[in-house]
């Protein structure tokens, strides 16, 4: 498969539908799972809801520390992880992005960001189509 069109989708009856894309997420504890997030290329790195990251065998100052992050109200603290985890979009299973994600607490929305999984594919928004496709990125 060289190319993937993925319709948008709502994560909750009633919302807008948006460039949503499951990834499946291996933790730094070995478990793993499927993850939806958005895509979104004003994330520098993949953020996830804070409450991930003891899902995920994050929780230590050893792999966890403190960052700053900007956002469009200004700035706020997160936790960044110190140790990569990994994830593949199950369609493109060759292709494994090493995540270092940043974990924010109050956020309710996964991103996938710029750095890790939107250098490792080209993505094309087709908003007229309220679809996207996506495609492992050439080397």
């Amino acid at each position: 498969m060289d190319e993937l069109t993925v319709p948008y989708r709502s994560l909750h009856a009633g919302d807008s539908p948006r460039p949503l894309l499951v990834l499946q997420v291996t933790g730094i504890g070995g478990h793993s799972g499927l993850v939806v997030g958005l895509i979104d290329s004003g994330a520098d790195v993949t953020s996830l809801p804070a409450r991930y990251a003891p899902l995920m065998g994050y929780g230590t100052t050893a792999n966890l520390q403190t960052e700053t992050f900007g956002q469009v109200s200004g700035t706020g603290n997160a936790l960044g992880a110190t140790v990569p985890c990994s994830a593949v979009v199950p369609e493109f299973a060759e292709v494994v992005v090493e995540l270092w994600p940043s974990f924010i607490a109050g956020s309710e929305m996964v991103l996938w960001g710029r750095r890790d999984v939107l250098a490792r594919f080209d993505v094309t928004i087709m908003e007229s189509r309220q679809a996207f496709t996506i495609a492992p990125a050439p080397g």
